[in-house]
This record gives C-alpha cells, sequence and structure tokens, in this order.
C-alpha cells in the first residue's frame, strides 16, 4: 500500500503546536479558526511521534483495482462493512452502509469521506451515449477485525485497508487511524489479517 504521510521532527512541530493554538484562540473569522483548529490538531500528533496521513493523496496514488474499483477502501472501526457510491467526474463517497430508505444520514457526518472530483477518471456508464446507468455505482467490502491490542485507542476509529475485489474476500494490510480533517488522518497501527478473523469477517455478513 502506498501511503502519502506527513512527519515532522517533534520539537519543531511542538512549536508549530503552540503557535497553531494561540493563532487560534486569538482568531475571530469561523472559517478561519476551523482551519487553524485542523492545523493545531495535525502538529499535535506531530509531535507526539505519529505520522499523519494525506487520504486524499494517497487514495490517488494508490489508484484501482483489476476491477477498476478503488484499491483502498475506509470507514469508521463500528461499521460491518465499508460502502463505496461512485459520483463522476471521478469522484465518491466512503461512508457505512444505509440502514434502508429512511436512512438519510448514512452518508453525512464527519465519518463520511466525500473525495474531490477527478480523483480517478470519470466511471463508466451502460449507456455511453446518454450517460446513464453507472456501472457498478455502489460497492460495498467488509470491515476488518480489529485485534484487541487495538481495542482499547477509544471511540471515533477509522479503518482503511486494500480491496482486491469489492465483495467478501481477505483484506490486506489495515490501519487504524483518526481523522483530524477532510483529508487528514493519524496513523496510530496497522497489522495483517489472520485465517481466523476472515473467518469472522464471513460470519459477520
Amino acid at each position: 500500500m502506498e501511503l502519502e504521510t506527513i512527519v515532522l521532527d517533534r520539537e519543531q512541530a511542538k512549536e508549530k503546536w503552540q503557535e497553531a493554538m494561540v493563532a487560534e484562540k486569538a482568531e475571530k473569522k469561523a472559517g478561519v479558526r476551523k482551519y487553524l483548529g485542523e492545523m493545531r490538531r495535525a502538529y499535535y500528533y506531530l509531535k507526539k511521534g505519529n505520522k499523519v496521513l494525506d487520504f486524499f493523496e494517497t487514495v490517488k496514488a494508490t489508484g484501482l483495482n483489476a476491477d477498476g474499483d478503488p484499491k483502498l477502501a475506509i470507514v469508521a472501526i463500528d461499521a460491518s462493512k465499508c460502502h463505496f457510491q461512485k459520483t463522476n467526474p471521478g469522484g465518491g463517497t466512503y461512508s457505512r452502509p444505509s440502514n434502508g430508505w429512511r436512512d438519510r444520514g448514512f452518508q453525512s457526518g464527519f465519518n463520511a469521506i466525500h473525495l474531490p472530483a477527478n480523483t480517478f477518471v470519470d466511471w463508466p456508464y451502460r449507456d455511453t451515449v446518454n450517460k446513464w446507468d453507472m456501472l457498478r455505482k455502489d460497492i460495498e467490502s467488509p470491515t476488518p477485525i480489529i485485534p484487541p491490542k487495538y481495542q482499547n485507542k477509544g471511540e471515533h476509529l477509522i479503518v482503511m485497508w486494500e480491496v482486491e475485489h469489492w465483495q467478501p474476500v481477505g483484506e490486506k494490510g489495515p490501519r487504524l487511524l483518526r481523522r483530524i480533517s477532510r483529508n487528514l488522518f493519524v496513523i496510530y497501527g496497522h497489522w495483517n489479517t489472520t485465517k481466523l478473523e476472515r473467518a469472522i469477517i464471513r460470519g459477520r455478513l
């Protein structure tokens, strides 16, 4: 998995964190304060020695699998599956699966990740003339089992993994993440799924 990460000397990150904290407290404009808050959180984890993942750049660099679908899946750890809905031009949304037609908020909130337009090439249509009926518009992949040693990290964590085919198959190299902003995530750990974990995943579907 090709990761686009940000690292920084811990002392330098500490200085930047303090600067961002002071600037955020003094800022009156909500939009600028939000940006400074994201910067403060990023520097906070960098000063602790964590790597920060740029997901938008990572998903772009990782690209598509042999089926023409994104190689990466990403979702909150309490979701049973990752749902990806394609949009053109070349974008899409990662989220938990919908619980039915009444579940209108499944693609909103902090845990939904909306890829920018043109992250990938345009998704193909069955009707190429009228651009109607997108092929495999909605796809899903089962969420990996989180190993016990990562279970005590707290709430609001996210898992990212590589999908060979968007169907119930073994996952490759999951990463445990905490979200900082629209595209930045702290990397907490990674592991390889075991035969037992894959069997448990199949039983959850």
